[in-house]
């Protein structure tokens, strides 16, 4: 009912301080590259923040659901406010929302959506088929992602700083 009731109600629009904004510790997205935020950063400084931060009410605060790069520039440009979209997800449809977020963007490298992908599953105990159907997604795309995880560390170092491909790396 929590998933059912998120999409009930519009999502608030308006700005919100930084201060109040807690990143999300489900995030798929480990590395931030310092290049691509600096260069934000510098976009930010000279137009402003054009796309709003997705985010939900924690308490008195905020937790971020999708934006935690342009969140990141805004601060690192000197932002007290950024503008927002707030909305009413449970931690099912968050999760959900910044694992689309950044898979549509081609943001994660292909461990990163492997590991999300793995955490969704076992947090909500979905199958491989019902995940792949939220995300419109194939599901031998999310197995053969996931199975990316059985490698060595060091394969899977390799293909997250892509030394090698996921093809490669499935026929190691």
């Amino acid at each position: 009912a929590g998933a059912e009731a998120s999409h009930q109600s519009e999502p608030t629009k308006g700005d919100i301080p930084v201060g109040v904004i807690e990143t999300n510790p489900n995030q798929p997205r480990k590395h931030f590259d310092p290049d691509e935020l600096a260069k934000l950063r510098q976009s930010i400084q000279e137009h402003g923040l054009l796309q709003p931060v997705l985010v939900r009410p924690k308490g008195e605060r905020f937790q971020l659901i999708a934006g935690e790069r342009r969140l990141r520039a805004a601060i690192d440009a000197g932002l007290e406010n950024i503008p927002v979209h707030i909305v009413n997800f449970d931690d099912q449809k968050t999760m959900e929302a910044a694992l689309v977020e950044n898979v549509q963007r081609s943001d994660l490298n292909p461990i990163e959506k492997a590991q999300g992908f793995k955490d969704y599953l076992g947090r909500f105990q979905m199958t491989h088929d019902e995940l792949a159907k939220r995300l419109g997604m194939g599901r031998p795309t999310i197995t053969n992602l996931v199975a990316l995880l059985e490698l060595p560390a060091e394969v899977q170092d390799a293909v997250r700083s892509g030394q090698i491909t996921t093809g490669h790396a499935k026929a190691i």
